[in-house]
């Protein structure tokens, strides 16, 4: 009697690298079973090189086993190589950093104590019109390096400095002074323009005054810094 049957089967494989196997989804293994008597009922032995006890009802064809499974032992030389999860790279590239345009004005007046003595001015609000203004320590704008912009200052004092005085104002860049102004006799605002580039340090406004007496060392709320990408 022969009986196609299905049957699990173990294997220990070495391999000397990383090992690669391919499995079907699915397989059949037909096998010649010689019955060691003619089947009365009971439990027969196959002549092969695995057993596999088979229940035998004598009326009836014996029924092989559901479909195989593979059982796998593998020892390699050398341990698997399992490839990671992929990783997700973006390319993105910037055009330009684009600032905003930044105003400030001065918040209420300040006056200078001391003569012929630079002092930075604040404390400064953001301008109308220059809404994403971002304020430096309460005194100035910070301007990206690289950056190239045109700034309009005015001074406006309390009163003029008269004949024998002046009245001063300039723009610093950091340390890098950029432009200033003086003025004099009965004036009492002045306004500059110009461009300059940026460092990445912080732009503000310094004054001085020859002369602090009657209302010349005023520094009035008229003062205002605008800076204008280009």
């Amino acid at each position: 009697m022969r009986q196609a049957v299905a049957a699990d089967l173990f294997f220990d494989v070495a391999v000397a690298q990383t090992p690669i196997i391919f499995l079907p989804a699915s397989a059949e293994l037909p096998f010649d079973v010689t019955v060691v008597q003619q089947p009365t009922g009971g439990t027969y032995t196959m002549a092969v090189a695995a057993e596999l006890p088979l229940a035998v009802d004598p009326l009836t064809v014996p029924v092989a086993p559901a479909a195989p499974s593979f059982d796998f032992a593998v020892a390699a030389a050398t341990s698997p190589v399992v490839e990671a999860a992929p990783s997700l790279q973006f390319d993105v590239a910037v055009s330009q950093y684009v600032l905003a345009n930044q105003g400030i004005d001065k918040s209420g007046n300040q006056i200078l104590t001391t003569a012929n003595v630079w002092t930075r001015l604040s404390p400064w609000a953001v301008r109308s019109g220059y809404p994403a203004t971002g304020i430096v320590d309460g005194d100035g704008i910070r301007i990206p390096a690289g950056v190239v912009a045109s700034y309009e200052y005015r001074l406006a004092v309390g009163s003029g400095a008269g004949t024998a005085n002046s009245q001063s104002m300039r723009l610093v860049n950091g340390s890098t002074v950029v432009d200033s102004v003086t003025i004099a006799n009965t004036s009492t605002t002045a306004t500059r323009t110009g461009t300059f580039t940026g460092t990445g340090e912080v732009a503000r406004l310094e004054a001085s005054v020859t002369s602090t007496n009657s209302g010349r060392g005023t520094i009035t709320a008229s003062t205002y810094l605008v800076l204008t990408v280009i």
